[in-house]
């Protein structure tokens, strides 16, 4: 009897390990990357590149571009709604979601002696 190939979150086949197929982890990574947009931020490939032409192909938070990044940007969203803020590299995107995560923006921001008036700017002090 043929085992149904099993299916990940995402819907991909799930099988052999990259590197069982002879692909690194980009080549695996940027394959299913479609999918993977489509089905955890609800976009296109289109949209993405739409997004990263807004942004001028910069981190939203720190301004590196993709090519001092080295990686594409990542989708930040927000977890509890889905609503997607823009793109991040990966140190921002991971700095963010750890502070966002676990509540620590404000404090943070008040342990730095920073204050954000309602625009989102910095306000003086």
């Amino acid at each position: 009897m043929i085992k149904k190939q099993e299916k990940d979150e995402m819907g991909n086949k799930m099988g052999k390990l990259p590197r069982e197929r002879g692909m690194s982890q980009m080549e695996y990574f940027n394959e299913n990357r479609p999918a993977r947009l489509l089905a955890k931020y609800g976009i296109t490939e289109d949209d993405y590149e739409i997004l990263l032409a807004s942004q001028q192909g910069r981190c939203g938070i720190c301004g590196k571009s993709i090519f001092e990044n080295g990686k594409l940007l990542a989708v930040d969203h927000d977890h509890l709604t889905g609503e997607i803020r823009g793109l991040l590299c990966s140190s921002c995107n991971l700095g963010i979601g750890l502070m966002e995560k676990f509540g620590f923006l404000k404090k943070a921001l008040l342990y730095l002696g920073l204050r954000l008036s309602s625009s989102g700017e910095e306000a003086e002090k």
